[in-house]
C-alpha cells in the first residue's frame, strides 16, 4: 500500500494551498507551489517511466529507495505543507486540515521505522570510524 503517492501528495499540496487565509508571504508559500510544479512533472516521468519499465530484479537499496526513501522525502513536502498551515491563520479548515497532515505523517513516520533496517550509531564512535578510515586512506 502506497502512504502517499504522488497524485494524493498534489492533492495534499492544492488543498492547503487553496485555503483562503493561507500565509502567502511564507517561505512554505514559496516552497510548496514550487513543490507543486514538481510533483505535477514527476507524475508525467513516472508515467513514462512504468511503461518502459524492465522486468528485472532490484537491488535491496534499490528496493529500499523505491519502498521507503520516497515516502520519506513526500513526508517532508506534507510537513512543509503543515508548517504553511501553522503560519496562517488558525481557522477551522487550518486546524483541521493540520490535524490531517499530522496523522499522514504520523502513518508515514511508522512505515519508514517499520520498513527500516538502521541503528543508531553515537557520535564519538562514527567519528572514531571517520577518523580510522581517513588514517586508512592517507
Amino acid at each position: 500500500m502506497e502512504l502517499v503517492g504522488l497524485n494524493e501528495l498534489l492533492v495534499f499540496l492544492k488543498r492547503g494551498l487553496s485555503l483562503k487565509n493561507i500565509n502567502k508571504k511564507s517561505l512554505f508559500y514559496v516552497v510548496i507551489k514550487e513543490n507543486s510544479a514538481i510533483i505535477k512533472n514527476l507524475i508525467k516521468l513516472k508515467q513514462e517511466f512504468l511503461e518502459n519499465l524492465s522486468t528485472q530484479k532490484c537491488s535491496y537499496a534499490e528496493e529500499f529507495s523505491i519502498r521507503v526513501v520516497k515516502v520519506f522525502y513526500r513526508t517532508l513536502i506534507i510537513g512543509e505543507l503543515r508548517r504553511l498551515l501553522l503560519d496562517s491563520k488558525q481557522t477551522t479548515e487550518v486546524k483541521s486540515l493540520v490535524k490531517e497532515f499530522e496523522k499522514t505523517i504520523e502513518r508515514n513516520v511508522a512505515f519508514i521505522n517499520k520498513n527500516s533496517n538502521y541503528r543508531v550509531i553515537p557520535v564519538k564512535s562514527l567519528v572514531e570510524m571517520q577518523v580510522t578510515c581517513l588514517l586508512e586512506a592517507l
